[in-house]
């Protein structure tokens, strides 16, 4: 059973009919202006059907059984792309094909282990990774120039790639991810909200003084961030950061 919602035919709640059986979805089940979809609760689909052109919005959640999403490279008009509680879904389409993508969403895919094409989506503003438990690094962010926020939390990741010189960054979340050990920040300038909740292999934060635009700081969680304390401390009396919270509760 699941949930089809558009913004042209409002929705269907096939939860409410147990009789029926699994709607069977095809690109002849669309209108053929679709702008935006919302496909949830799909548990039998395992790859999606071919999708009108039209779309600029597309949500799928909890479609467990959904393994790939194959070429979308078709959707030319996708500026939303959320992914949310797929569990079984492993492979991704080369997301460098979305040229005017603005929001990428992927929670909860936790046997997906990479994200292609991430570094080429050039419109991109908004990137959330969360809950994909087997991606261990995401791909080159220098070159998203539009890229502002930036929200991640994925336990086996290791590494986020030039983050530093992501210099659109205006905010930027890392939670719960142990296996992370150090952040690079030296060119994010417009960084305004940074925060660091529960990664407790951290030991430095590099390049804090060049984020000579943030306004809120929070670290909790973050036991080994020992030697970066004084400094931090330092250079928020110096660049006069509007409000902070840091919880080194352990050292008190």
């Amino acid at each position: 059973m699941g949930m089809c919602k558009s913004s042209l035919k409002g929705y269907m709640n096939l939860e409410s009919l147990p009789e029926l059986q699994p709607l069977r979805i095809s690109k002849s089940s669309f209108p053929s202006q679709l702008q935006e979809l919302y496909l949830e609760g799909y548990m039998n689909l395992e790859s999606l059907p071919e999708l009108p052109s039209t779309l600029t919005r597309l949500e799928v959640k909890d479609c467990i059984s959904l393994q790939i999403i194959s070429d979308l490279s078709h959707l030319e008009w996708l500026k939303e792309l959320l992914l949310i509680g797929c569990k079984s879904l492993v492979r991704l389409p080369d997301l460098s094909n979305f040229k005017k993508l603005r929001k990428f969403w992927i929670n909860n895919c936790e046997k997906l282990e990479e994200i292609p094409g991430l570094e080429g989506t050039n419109s991109l503003e908004e990137l959330k990774v969360k809950g994909c438990h087997k991606i261990t690094k995401l791909s080159d962010l220098s070159t998203l120039k539009k890229l502002r926020s930036v929200d991640i939390n994925c336990e086996n990741l290791e590494e986020i790639h030039c983050i530093e010189r992501t210099e659109s960054l205006e905010e930027l979340s890392i939670d719960d991810c142990p296996k992370l050990t150090e952040l690079h920040m030296s060119n994010l300038k417009r960084l305004r909200s940074l925060y660091i909740i529960n990664c407790v292999n951290v030991v430095k934060i590099h390049g804090f003084e060049g984020a000579e635009s943030l306004e809120e700081f929070t670290a909790r969680g973050c036991y080994k961030l020992t030697e970066s304390q004084r400094k931090i401390y330092g250079q928020v009396r110096t660049y006069l950061l509007l409000s902070i919270l840091i919880n080194f509760s352990h050292l008190l």
